[in-house]
């Protein structure tokens, strides 16, 4: 409709439309202008000359946001472009002083108007999501809308799901390719070539327990629909353990799966190494090893034993109790920087807010260029000191429950019974937590260890010490 509307406009001033720019599928109001690639180009070619009149429908298709309008606003008055707007009901763009504050406060009203719209799609798919009817996207497996639109087992597809579950529990199969090939064999199931990712997805989804999660925003929820329950959650969870071996044990047969794939690396050309069955000294012995630099490789055996040694140590020296005397300096240091910082931010903004509404008042006495770009000056400073208090704010409640978080990951690691019951899958997930790279190479060729934390720097170098530097948090 919008294009269309606009080659009416075209064809009513006699303009023949030499370029189009489209981003199909793109909003204005989350995406940056270098995410937006047709609008880049439209500005690429202002700036080249080569647009000397565009046409677009509202202001709001241009961008959604202050900070972009004012962006492409200062580009358009900068090379003199003449803008059209098509729809019959927007104000034309004007090139002055009272323009550009008209603009300003036009941007405002499209940026609020388009967060409350974005807010009210939000509430209409939380109230669906919660009266238990669908609020988008495609149903799982099993389910079908009724004629009142809610949400409905479907009875024929429920028995074949409930014959897959109890056929997992109770097979005999080694891979799941195996387990996938014997559905198949006893037609519970069509032979496929998807067959193997539908059926592990099948098995996977949690909403056959009869709970319901949506993503809202940044928000989870999750709701209790027994009415939508086909397999039992306790059965469910055996499954997914099963599941869980079964793929495993497809991937042994290939290569044995280690706790450290995807961490370790050659520290000559930062290249993940590979494992490898390699002779030394008569020995057979698998290496993590560098295609690129033969001499960088260490045991897999030792490596592991090594790495789990000294995680275990790292988090036993600081975060042994929630009273360690290391962790909780870390805490009060960060927690004092950022009050100090809060504080000047606050007296910051304040002085900001002052002048904002200064040259407000004194730019509607009299429309003075200077005034308005001073006006437009603070205001930006203002928006980035609001964003840098935020991001303080959230760093202040991040670290009131991070001395609960290092002692959970402490209770994980010191129990060695829980340890030896852990398989390689479930080791990787515990150690890519904790470990954020782990280097093989000259000058000695010793592992090093770096250890993730938002607030510390750790390295372990080969001598066993922790070396810790504090982090700046800005």
């Amino acid at each position: 409709m919008q294009r269309t509307i606009s080659e009416a406009v075209a064809a009513q001033r006699s303009l023949l439309i030499d370029e189009e720019y489209i981003d199909i599928a793109v909003s204005a109001r989350i995406n940056k202008i270098s995410d937006r690639p047709n609008l880049a180009r439209l500005l690429t070619d202002i700036k080249r000359g080569n647009v000397k009149t565009l046409i677009a429908y509202k202001r709001d298709r241009l961008a959604r946001n202050v900070g972009q309008h004012l962006e492409i606003y200062e580009i358009l008055k900068k090379y003199n472009v003449q803008v059209i707007f098509s729809a019959s009901n927007e104000l034309p763009l004007q090139y002055s002083p009272a323009g550009e504050f008209f603009e300003l406060i036009i941007a405002g009203f499209n940026e609020r108007e388009v967060n409350q719209i974005a807010l009210r799609i939000r509430d209409t798919k939380l109230a669906l999501f919660s009266d238990g009817k669908n609020h988008g996207g495609k149903l799982p497996f099993g389910y079908f809308l009724d004629s009142k639109k809610e949400i409905q087992p479907d009875p024929i597809k429920v028995e074949k799901i409930e014959r897959i579950f109890n056929e997992l529990l109770f097979t005999e199969c080694r891979t799941f390719s195996e387990f996938v090939r014997n559905l198949e064999s006893k037609r519970i199931i069509e032979k496929h070539k998807s067959n193997y990712n539908k059926i592990k997805k099948y098995i996977t989804t949690p909403e056959y327990m009869g709970f319901r999660r949506a993503k809202f925003n940044e928000d989870i929820i999750e709701i209790e629909q027994k009415r939508l329950k086909i397999i039992d959650e306790d059965k469910w969870n055996q499954a997914q353990m099963i599941l869980k071996r079964l793929i495993q044990s497809r991937g042994k047969q290939k290569s044995e799966v280690s706790m450290l794939d995807e961490l370790v690396f050659c520290r000559t050309c930062n290249e993940p190494l590979k494992r490898k069955l390699i002779s030394m000294a008569g020995k057979e012995s698998v290496m993590y090893y560098c295609s690129a630099h033969y001499r960088n490789k260490f045991p897999q055996q030792v490596l592991e034993k090594y790495v789990l040694e000294e995680v275990s140590k790292w988090v036993q020296n600081i975060a042994c109790s929630q009273n360690s005397v290391i962790l909780m300096d870390v805490i009060n240091r960060v927690n004092a920087e950022s009050a100090i910082r809060l504080l000047e931010l606050e007296q910051k903004m304040k002085i900001l807010n002052d002048n904002v509404i200064g040259f407000t008042e004194k730019w509607i006495l009299k429309k003075d260029p200077n005034t308005q770009r001073e006006m437009v000056t603070e205001y930006s400073k203002l928006v980035q000191y609001e964003n840098q208090k935020k991001l303080l704010l959230r760093t202040q409640s991040y670290i009131k429950v991070f001395p609960a978080r290092i002692q959970a990951i402490w209770t994980q690691l010191n129990v060695q019974d829980k340890l030896d019951k852990m398989n390689s899958v479930e080791l990787a997930e515990v150690l890519k937590d904790i470990v954020g790279k782990i280097e093989i190479g000259p000058p000695d060729f010793s592992p090093r260890i770096e250890l993730k934390h938002p607030f510390f720097e750790l390295v372990n170098i080969k001598d066993g010490e922790i070396t810790i530097a504090f982090k700046n948090v800005d």
